[in-house]
């Protein structure tokens, strides 16, 4: 069988598995995305990185004491330069985070420069995108948060802010892989 009619089999098969709505919304946004419509829309500024962005609470008492224990060690290996990915594996990163590596294979995205609509999803040596943006999805705040609550040491809401105003700065809006999350 030739290869255009298998193709055109496989997509007959496919689209309706991934619903003939989907499938339009891919190709207008790859449409949208190579005319430079999407980037003249969603253009690229600097944000404000200055003071705190979250500030005190009164600490929070009466937590069980094994999960206190776990929380504080928790953020204490994140203060250690060791993130959470996936809420499961523990990677060694940097404090602050590198916004743009890939723990898992070492790797660096280069494309933190360029605008979002310019990033291809695969990459084969960065690998899966995902593993970048993981540490731009902020779980490891909701733990320095909860840390500052329950003990009370600034050290975790300062690292907190600390870290956002980081990645506001290397960020900004619309420009590297992590805005094409």
């Amino acid at each position: 069988m030739p290869g255009r009619i298998r193709k055109f089999i496989w997509y007959l098969e496919v689209v309706p598995r991934l619903g003939v709505g989907n499938v339009l919304y891919v190709i207008l946004y790859r449409v949208l995305s190579r005319a430079g419509v999407l980037q003249r829309r969603f253009k690229v500024q600097e944000t404000q990185a200055e003071g705190p962005v979250f500030s005190s609470c009164s600490r929070v008492p009466d937590y069980p004491g094994e999960w206190e224990e776990k929380l504080i060690r928790q953020a204490d290996e994140m203060l250690g330069g060791r993130l959470p990915y996936y809420s499961h594996h523990w990677m060694e990163q940097s404090s602050p985070p590198n916004w743009f590596l890939n723990p898992f294979n070492g790797k660096e995205s280069q494309d933190t420069r360029k605008h979002w609509t310019r990033i291809y999803d695969f990459n084969g040596e960065l690998g899966d995108i995902k593993n970048v943006w993981e540490a731009s999805r902020f779980s490891w705040l909701g733990i320095l948060a909860r840390a500052f609550a329950v003990s009370g040491k600034r050290l975790y809401l300062d690292t907190l802010n600390q870290w956002l105003n980081d990645w506001k700065l290397k960020n900004p809006v619309n420009q590297g892989p992590n805005w094409k999350c």
